[in-house]
């Protein structure tokens, strides 16, 4: 209707004059995000199990609830290809859900630096105030940062305009520690709605998913996670893993299993920024 209110739309600022002026070292990959529409995914239809994935997996978190995508594939790509759930080329990615934590981003960067490999880290809004030199280190040692939200809550039934706030609010705390913004967006739990893509894409946000969650969240023991990642490893793998209470005491370990698998598969490491 034409005397329907319209929102005032907050984008996050153009970074592109301090990108230009970053040299990104060797085996990054910058995407754009290619303005593709994407079908809904309907919360109504998720609770019937409708939502075309190949493996759910529940998770014990209190907010999240429900289940979460642990494989991906060619469906995912289809359906959904405004969103990123593989990478093009060899290299394989290892990113990290629900960080800064005291101890778990801690064990996870000791890791990468032990192995030489880089990651890609999706913060949390509310865990990073008290852990800014955690963020400062990710940043330091050449890792990336995306948002994970604020508060760690599943989206579904979110607005866009609430969903903006929950980007936004994360981004401002992360621009104020490393004077920049991340670009790239993953929903808590893997759950979105249209509010979800249509909030990343009017703030100019790469929504990332992954081909492979591996349960180290839930798995007691270090090498069944580290299985779960190799099984299914390929070209472009988006890996998940998570720093945050349930993983702190082991997800060393994990990486330690994990990385020199990937390695032997003949594949390298890189980061989404």
């Amino acid at each position: 209707m034409a005397h329907r209110r319209r929102e005032v739309r907050r984008r996050l600022p153009d970074d592109a004059a301090a990108h230009r002026a970053h040299r990104r070292p060797a085996g990054d990959a910058v995407l754009r995000r290619d303005g593709a529409r994407a079908h809904p995914v309907r919360p109504r239809l998720h609770r019937r199990g409708i939502l075309p994935v190949v493996r759910m997996e529940g998770t014990d978190d209190d907010e999240g609830g429900g289940a979460m995508i642990t494989h991906t594939g060619t469906l995912h790509r289809l359906l959904f290809p405004s969103l990123l759930w593989r990478m093009p080329g060899r290299k394989v990615f290892l990113t990290f859900d629900d960080g800064p934590h005291p101890s778990a981003t801690p064990a996870v960067l000791d890791a990468l630096q032990r192995h030489g490999v880089r990651g890609t880290f999706f913060l949390t809004g509310r865990n990073i105030p008290g852990n800014e030199e955690l963020v400062r280190r990710i940043v330091r040692e050449g890792h990336a940062i995306g948002i994970h939200a604020f508060n760690h809550s599943r989206l579904l039934a979110f607005s866009r305009a609430r969903t903006r706030e929950e980007i936004l609010r994360t981004a401002e705390l992360i621009r104020g520690i490393t004077g920049t913004a991340p670009r790239t967006f993953r929903p808590p739990f893997g759950f979105f709605s249209w509010n979800t893509i249509a909030a990343a894409k009017e703030l100019g946000m790469l929504l990332v998913m992954w081909s492979c969650l591996t349960g180290d969240f839930r798995n007691r023991d270090p090498r069944v996670s580290a299985a779960a990642a190799l099984s299914r490893l390929g070209r472009g793998s988006i890996l998940v893993f998570h720093d945050n209470d349930l993983t702190a005491a082991r997800i060393g370990e994990v990486l330690d299993l994990t990385i020199p698998g990937i390695a032997a598969k003949g594949f390298e490491c890189g980061v989404i920024r």
